[in-house]
Parts: structure tokens; sequence; C-alpha cells
């Protein structure tokens, strides 16, 4: 085989390894977004789980995947819907529709024409929900598909609910409760018997209502149902309000609140703001009222679907009987003039919509026709430009991957010497801020020592030359001395530490012996020092570095370790220093150093990075602790 035809068949392996690897790609983007779509839904954050789910849709349009892409349509569907936007959740149920129908999905089918149905009924055009009810009816698998079944039983009677026809709407949620009773599907059997409560309610049977409603609630909450305790609370204290229990009533509003907070659903917010101010009517305490009705208010206004006009209306009026029975005419007559002319705005609208429906399914047939004869022509073409486009994408995906891998390979670079030098530049800055302190650190030591303390023992020399024969003033006299002596003595304690005196004069090595001998002493601790090599070649950094390590391994020893001797070894040898400090206390978890002994283990590892060394801490709770520090010089 030629060199040549070798080069051909590499490349074309070559060519079909980086398609398979982008669709790989865009198939683990694809199942990325849907997953933390599914996940947030759960949680009921919609907002975050729509905006995933559109993520996806975006890749998924570009893929042959036809049952993922039915699926999100549905979903968002679901979303949009949840939101109270039905013209929007129509939208996408119809894509849905079409492409279960393609599919030959029947169950999904039928699911989808209820949802649209369900939202026909949302936005009050009756006509057209029972019309795609009757489609889905057709279409549903009443025996293997029994849930979707009692699913579509309970949305129909919901739709004669809106309607007012109370005994269809008792007939089909009893269906409903029928079937998810024996089936065991709770959240449906929760919402079938909130509607028979509805309908009972609507006849005016308010004790039958509150039976079924209650019983809705201990379906969900025994079955840890989250989805529709909402709108069982908010059915419920309905419910004691027309029966006067006014009390009981807003403990059932206030519940539905909370949950509508904890959703952040707005239209749950504004439904039961609605029914707490309607309470409030009722019971004449018009200033409450007027309250909750402002805070709907406030809540609508962030909402444009034509359904919210309707909230609107009847929170107008509400807000028209409150100020009335506040006294405050004129708010009165405003709101009183606001509900009419929302009123008239919902009827015009209805009107609107349902010509607007109209020309939308003449425009829509007409284009059916337009595209049903131009297919057949654009099928040949589209091929063409298909091959054209595979042949044009083949080339610039080539060129791309190569082209983001060098760019990669540079950024890498780039990104990786700039992190080495963020890192060299921290330390720096560190190193400097230390250096400062220190050195500010030995001027006051050096000027509380030189300046202060000569003028307290000036004054301890004058007033040792005082002379009194009065008894009296001699115990003053004494009491001075002895007074000057204690404050002397605290300023050498403070100069001390602040900066040990013999640091600055003797060096490193007999500062380090006065304050193991201070140690000592004063903590009843047996610590044995040693020392090997020339240490005067240290630089100043590195010789208070050195001290402040030992000081505060040995202030870590005596707060914690419990230990009763301490090994401090220190040697200087072939341009490297080498630092051992070992006790027999405790030990430690050396996995939880970063917490161990508050911020003494920090300042030990930043001190040894300033000196660009190494540090090994070796310990176990009931071995002791051995640190070991070393770094060149």
């Amino acid at each position: 085989m030629s060199s040549i035809s070798k080069y051909i068949i590499l490349s074309f392996f070559l060519f079909i390894t980086i398609i398979d690897l982008t669709a790989q790609d865009i198939t683990d983007s694809i199942n990325f977004f849907i997953k933390k779509a599914e996940a947030t839904k759960v949680k009921d954050d919609l907002d975050l789980a729509l905006s995933y789910y559109n993520k996806a849709l975006v890749l998924i349009e570009k893929t042959p995947n036809e049952k993922l892409l039915l699926k999100t349509y549905e979903n968002i569907g679901d979303i949009h819907e949840a939101y109270d936007r039905p013209y929007k959740a129509i939208d996408f149920y119809h894509h849905g529709e079409k492409l279960s129908l393609k599919t030959n999905d029947s169950n999904t089918y039928a699911r989808i024409l209820g949802k649209i149905g369900v939202s026909n009924s949302t936005t009050v055009q009756s006509d057209t929900a029972f019309y795609y009810f009757d489609k889905a009816l057709e279409h549903v698998d009443t025996v293997r598909n029994k849930k979707e079944f009692a699913k579509l039983m309970l949305e129909i009677g919901r739709c004669y609910f809106i309607n007012n026809d109370r005994d269809n709407a008792y007939k089909f949620y009893d269906k409903s409760y029928i079937i998810s009773n024996s089936m065991g599907y709770y959240p449906i059997l929760a919402k079938a018997a909130n509607g028979i409560g509805n309908s009972y309610a609507q006849k005016g049977d308010y004790k039958s209502a509150l039976l079924y409603r209650k019983e809705a609630l201990k379906i969900l909450i025994e079955n840890n149902v989250q989805k529709g305790q909402f709108d069982t609370y908010n059915n419920l204290g309905n419910n004691l309000m027309r029966l006067q229990q006014y009390n009981s009533a807003i403990y059932y509003f206030k519940k539905a609140e909370y949950i509508g907070k904890i959703n952040r659903n707005n239209s749950q917010l504004s439904t039961i703001y609605q029914s707490i101010s309607n309470l409030y009517i009722l019971k004449k305490e018009y200033t409450k009222a007027i309250y909750y009705l402002n805070k709907g208010f406030g809540i609508l206004k962030q909402n444009n679907d034509h359904i919210e006009n309707i909230y609107y209306s009847n929170n107008f009026y509400k807000a028209y009987k409150a100020y009335k029975g506040a006294r405050n005419y004129k708010k009165s007559l405003e709101y009183h003039e606001k509900f009419k002319f929302w009123t008239d705005s919902v009827t015009k609208a209805s009107s609107q919509i349902k010509m607007l429906e109209f020309k939308v399914k003449y425009e829509t047939k007409l284009k059916e026709n337009q595209i049903a004869i131009l297919s057949k022509e654009n099928e040949l073409k589209s091929l063409k430009i298909i091959q054209t486009q595979k042949q044009h994408s083949t080339h610039l995906l080539i060129l791309s991957i190569v082209v983001l891998s060098v760019i990669g390979g540079i950024l890498i670079y780039h990104f990786t010497n700039k992190s080495k030098l963020v890192a060299k530049q921290e330390n720096m800055r560190f190193k400097s801020v230390i250096e400062a302190e220190e050195k500010e650190r030995k001027r006051i030591a050096q000027d509380l020592h030189d300046s202060l303390g000569q003028a307290i023992s000036a004054m301890m020399i004058s007033a040792s030359n005082l002379n009194t024969e009065n008894e009296e003033e001699e115990k003053k006299l004494q009491k001075l001395l002895s007074l000057i002596d204690r404050t002397y003595e605290e300023l050498r304690n403070i100069s001390h530490n602040i900066m040990p005196n013999t640091l600055i004069t003797l060096g490193l090595i007999p500062a380090i012996r006065e304050l193991i001998d201070e140690m000592s002493v004063a903590q009843n601790l047996k610590i044995t020092f040693s020392d090997f090599g020339n240490f005067e070649e240290l630089e100043d950094t590195q010789t208070i570095a050195l001290y402040r390590i030992i000081q505060e391994a040995l202030s870590n020893i005596i707060k914690h370790a419990q230990a009763s001797k301490v090994v401090i070894s220190l040697n200087c040898e072939k341009n490297e220093l080498l630092l051992s400090i070992k006790d027999n206390g405790v030990g430690i978890n050396t996995s939880n150093i970063g917490n161990v002994g508050g911020i003494g283990w920090k300042n030990i590892l930043s001190r040894v990075a300033i000196l660009t060394g190494e540090a090994d801490l070796k310990s176990a709770p009931g071995k002791g602790t051995h640190l070991f520090i070393s770094f060149d010089i």
C-alpha cells in the first residue's frame, strides 16, 4: 500500500473520530442540562429548570433525537402552565402534539392533548378545551394507562367546574377519585378530593366540602406529596371563611402563603392575598384587607398574561368594597372605575382572542397547503444543500479543532506562567509585610528600652535621692519607688515581647536560649536545645523568622500538647539550615492541621513560605508531634 493511500485511510478515520467526538459532546451537554432541569424542577425552582430546558432544547433541535425533543417541549409547556402563562404553554404543547403524532407515540399524544385542553380552560376558552379533551379521550388507553385516564377525568371535571356546571364537574371528579384511589395515585386522588369539595362548595354545601378538602390534605401529608398542598390549604381557608370560622381560615391561609413564598410563585401569592383580603372584608377589618390587596397588586403587576386581567378585575372590586368600608370614598370611587374598565377589557380581549384564533387557523391551513406544494421541489434542493454543508462543516470543524488546539496550548502556557507569577508576587508582598512589621517591632522595642526605659531609670534615681524625716512621707516615697520599679519591669516585659533585646544585641542562639529558659520556668516544661554551625551569616529576616517559628511552636505545645518534654535542635551546614522541634504530647490529627491551635500553625507555615523552605509535620493522637523545617541559606 502506497504512503498516499495510508494517509487517505488515516485521514478518513481521523474525520470519523472527530465527528463521533463532536456528536458525543453534544449528547453529554444535553444530558447534563436535562438532569439539571429535572433536579431543579423537583425542588420547585421552576425559573432555573426552565433555563436548563431551554439550553437543552437549542442542542436537541440539532440532533435526530425526537423522543427527547418531545419530552423537552412538554416539560417547558408544563413550567409555563405552572406559572399561569397558558398561551406560552399551549405553544410548546402544540410542538409536542405534532411530534408525538409523527412518532406514533399515542400515550404522549393523548397526554399532551389533555394538557392543551387544560391550558385552554385556564384562558376561559371552554369550547376549545372540550375539543382537545374529546380528542384525548379518543386516544388514551383506559386499560393500560389508567393514570393518564384518571388525570384526564380530573381536568375535564375542572373545566366543567370553571363553567359552573356543578353536576358534570362532580361526575368527572368522582370518576378520577375512584380510579386513583384503587391504583394508589395519591397526587391525583388528592386533587380529585379537592375537586369534589369544590363542587359541594359551589352548591353552597360547605360542610360536605370541608370533609373532602380535609381528606385531600390528609392524603397529601401522609404520602409526603408537596404539590397540591397550596391549593388545598387555600381551599380549606375559603371553606372555613364561608362557615365564619375566621381564625381557622387564617391559619390555613398562612400555611398557603408560606408555601407560595417557599416556591417563589407569584401566582400562588396573588391568589392567597386575594383570599385573605376577602376574609378581612367579611370581618369588616378594612385596613388589613387593603394591606393584603396592595400586596396582591404588587405581585400582579409582574405578570402580563390575559388571565391576570380577571384577577385584576376581582381585586379592583374588592378594593372598592374595602375602601368604601374604610370610608375612603375617593379611593373607593377610583377602584370602582378601574373595576369597570378591566371588566370591559376582559370582554373585549376575549372577543379579540376568538377572532385571532379563527384567523390563525385559516392562515395555518393556507400555509400547510403551500408547504405541501413546495415540499417536493425543496427536497432535491435540500439534499444538495445538505451535502454541500456537510463538506463545508467538515473542513470548518477540522480547521476549528486545529485553531482551538493552538489557542488552548497558548492559553494553558499563559495561565500556568501567570499562576506562578501571581504566587511569587503574593509571597513577595507577604514577605514585605512581615519584614515591615518586624522592623517596626524592633524600632518600638528599642524606643521603649532606650527612651522610656532611661526616663523611668532617671525617675527611680531622683526618687531614691529624696530624704525625708517625716514617717508618713517616707511611706509614700517607698510606695512611689515600688510603683516606678513595677512600671519599669512591665515596660521591660512589653519591650521583650515586641522584640527581645537579646535577639537585637546578642543574636539568634542567645535569644532562643533566653526564650527557652523563660518558658521552662514559667510552664514547668523540660526543654532541651542544641545547635550546630555558624548562624552569624543569616540575614535579619531569616533570624527573626526562625525565632518567631520556635516561639510560636513552643506556645502551641504549651496551649495544646500537654507535653512534659520538648527537644529542639538547630543545625546550619552546607548552605542549608535544619530545624527540628519534637514533643511527647497528645499529638494532633495532621489532616486537620488548618484548624488546630487557631492561627498558630498558619503563622508557622507562612513564615516557612517566606524563607522559601519546606515544613514536614509528623504526628498522631497520643504519639507526640515532630515538626521538621529546612531551607537554603
